[in-house]
């Protein structure tokens, strides 16, 4: 993994170092792209009191998220990491469907 992939999918090089990836080959059922069928990522935000008053008072998209990262909310990002190291997806895919504000 490059370290420019690296710094988009936010893991630590000691991290990757560990990681077994995985590159879909292709095949004539799939059309030649490694991949078949979809696989959801997910990024939830519940609503609660805090929130609500957030939303209230006008907060930004911006600082919704980033209240929802400190509370411990993953987003988009961490979700298709996740799968990636499952070995379900690959770094190129996830980077391919994330909003871009979250690989920044």
């Amino acid at each position: 993994m490059t370290a420019e992939l690296m710094k988009q999918l936010k893991i630590e090089p000691s991290e990757a170092a560990q990681m077994l990836l995985y590159r879909g080959k292709g095949c004539g059922q799939c059309d030649g792209t490694g991949y078949k069928g979809r696989l959801p990522i997910f990024e939830f935000l519940p609503v609660n009191t805090e929130l609500r008053e957030k939303l209230t008072a006008g907060a930004s998209e911006a600082q919704i998220r980033a209240w929802a990262r400190a509370k411990g909310n993953g987003g988009l990002l961490e979700s298709g990491v996740k799968r990636m190291k499952e070995g379900l997806t690959t770094a190129e895919e996830v980077i391919g469907v994330t909003f871009a504000e979250d690989i920044m």
